[in-house]
């Protein structure tokens, strides 16, 4: 019988061992790991927090830093971080660059002092206008018809002749900058001169004398001149081109009186010629250069200065002038 009761105890026993094997697991370490994200942000009957609260809390348990870290640097290095200024690296390549151009690239390029050059249109200059008035002109004119023989001289009335003033235009059928340009011009201009009629006989007094042979009639004089020829203006160097000019010239006059009588108008023929230089301004400014050309399509602007004459031929009024003339000139 106690065999039996032995042998039924370790039968027990081995269906007990073998149930617990059964439920062993073959991986204890990951199961360990899951039950502990299981339990993660859950408290226990023991109050156990998670991982996430436990860190919260040590960084709320921590003082407030007095600086931030950059306060800090900013404290431990004040060269280094002064109030607008860059690092000793940045201001010492700073100071390697050349000065900043002020006005931008077209100012700069207008004014001539950038390396990029302006570029004009590449149609050939094809005409000219300009402005010129007589300086230093003589002028000597007289009356051809034999019944005035005992009139006045012109420079005996009008004492005080003002200069001539000329519009010039020019057409150029050839222009090269090689080789200078052929051009057909016209000239506009005109005179005007005040004056006082004089006496051929002063008239007596009562008392038998003379008053002065001056009289108070006042007289002015126009003249208009119109020219109009051939011209060459040669580009033997780049600043300075000699130009020659000839023409026929009809001058058109008209003599007033202030007294009420009729005025004396007419024409006389002449032959006029002239040679000078025009002397290329383009580099005096380049700005201005450029200001001409963009605003007005101006390519070169001139000064003129030109010895001139002019001799009448075939008029009662003869108009001799000779002196020197200067003006401006611009081509497009």
């Amino acid at each position: 019988m106690s065999k039996i009761l032995v042998a039924y105890l370790i039968t027990i026993f081995l269906l007990n061992s073998s149930n617990l094997r059964a439920e062993e697991s073959s991986q204890p370490y990951i199961d360990s790991l899951k039950q502990r994200f299981n339990n993660a942000g859950k408290p226990n009957d023991a109050g156990a927090e998670s991982y996430t609260e436990a860190e919260r809390r040590k960084l709320k348990a921590q003082p407030a830093p007095e600086q931030s870290y950059i306060d800090q640097l900013k404290e431990q290095h004040p060269e280094r971080y002064a109030p607008n200024s860059d690092s000793p690296f940045t201001e010492g390549e700073k100071s390697k660059l050349a000065p900043k151009e002020t006005g931008g690239a077209i100012q700069a390029l207008k004014e001539g002092r950038s390396e990029l050059h302006a570029k004009r249109d590449e149609k050939p200059i094809t005409s000219g206008i300009g402005l010129r008035i007589g300086a230093g002109v003589a002028r000597t004119i007289t009356v051809n018809d034999s019944t005035t023989a005992t009139a006045r001289d012109f420079s005996s009335v009008y004492t005080g002749a003002d200069p001539e003033i000329a519009l010039v235009f020019e057409w150029h059928p050839f222009h090269s900058e090689t080789y200078g340009n052929l051009n057909v011009f016209g000239s506009l201009g005109a005179t005007f001169a005040n004056g006082f009629g004089i006496f051929q006989f002063a008239p007596l007094k009562p008392d038998d004398t003379r008053f002065d042979s001056i009289s108070r009639t006042a007289f002015q004089f126009f003249t208009v001149p119109i020219t109009v020829g051939l011209g060459y203006r040669f580009n033997l160097a780049k600043y300075i081109r000699p130009y020659v000019n000839v023409g026929p010239t009809i001058i058109g006059y008209d003599e007033m009186r202030k007294d009420g009588n009729p005025s004396h108008t007419g024409y006389s023929y002449a032959f006029t010629a002239e040679a000078g230089a025009a002397i290329l301004l383009d580099w005096v400014s380049s700005s201005a250069s450029w200001d001409f050309y963009e605003e007005y399509k101006i390519k070169h602007y001139y000064l003129t200065l030109a010895y001139g004459n002019q001799a009448t031929f075939a008029s009662d009024v003869n108009f001799n002038y000779s002196g020197l003339y200067a003006g401006i000139l611009f081509e497009f």
